[in-house]
């Protein structure tokens, strides 16, 4: 057997969807995975080979739960608190398709803008993901177009998924849907040095970066999920 398809076995049997119910994880075909972190490396790569820079704030760090691997990206909030993909990123506009971002989160506060994930060149049509005080919030085309607070609290991992499926894009957190259903015919443009993580890509840093970690980042285009997605316990596979 393979190892995608024994992840996915294993993943399914965490979440409880080998006959207990639950919901299933998400594991797409991994040909469909346009970005994948790979915290092992010193510093963190790109499994589908993307370059990426990171500021000084934003440092590989020692994992936070029993689904991490070895390592996580650990942001200390400061204007040097990102990394970014150097080149490439026009890879990652998913135009109309289906798309998916997932990843782990750990705050270590809940004031203030932090931006997550941010693909923008301009205010245009480039999905982002920032949280403001305790809500989460996608932005795309100048506007919050899903806000909903997943209660988080610090200290924690979280799961967070936002996923375009048929045209309605959703925003889901440790299993649950956040906010409501956005009806998404944008068509996505990528910009060369996105996305960003940690920080926004237009505006200025100071007090919107990240403080805490993230791991297990991963970006699919032509597929996602349309209902709560089960939380992952192991790494994601790498084939």
């Amino acid at each position: 057997m393979s190892r995608n398809l024994l992840r996915a076995a294993a993943n399914k049997r965490a979440a409880g969807g080998g006959g207990g119910g639950g919901p299933a994880v998400f594991t797409p075909n991994f040909a469909n995975v346009k970005f994948q972190m790979d915290m092992e490396q010193n510093p963190p790569t790109d499994l589908k080979g993307h370059a990426l820079s990171f500021g000084g704030g934003a440092v590989r760090s020692s994992a936070w739960g029993a689904r991490e691997s070895t390592y996580s990206v650990s942001f200390n909030g400061g204007n040097a608190a990102y990394f970014y993909l150097n080149g490439g990123g026009l890879d990652l506009a998913c135009g109309t398709s289906d798309f998916c971002v997932e990843f782990d989160l750990l705050l270590d506060k809940l004031t203030g803008e932090q931006w997550l994930v941010d693909f923008r060149q301009t205010n245009g049509v480039y999905p982002s993901l920032y949280m403001n005080g305790t809500s989460l919030r996608y932005f795309t085309n100048s506007a919050d177009r899903i806000t909903g607070d997943p209660g988080f609290t610090t200290g924690t991992r979280n799961f967070i998924t936002l996923s375009r499926v048929a045209g309605v894009t959703r925003l889901f957190a440790n299993g649950a849907q956040v906010g409501s259903d956005y009806a998404d015919t944008n068509n996505y443009q990528g910009y060369w040095y996105s996305p960003i993580f940690g920080g926004p890509n237009v505006g200025t840093f100071s007090g919107r970066t990240l403080l805490g970690k993230m791991d297990n980042i991963r970006i699919t285009i032509g597929e996602g999920v349309s209902s709560p997605p089960g939380i992952p316990s192991v790494p994601d596979p790498t084939s």
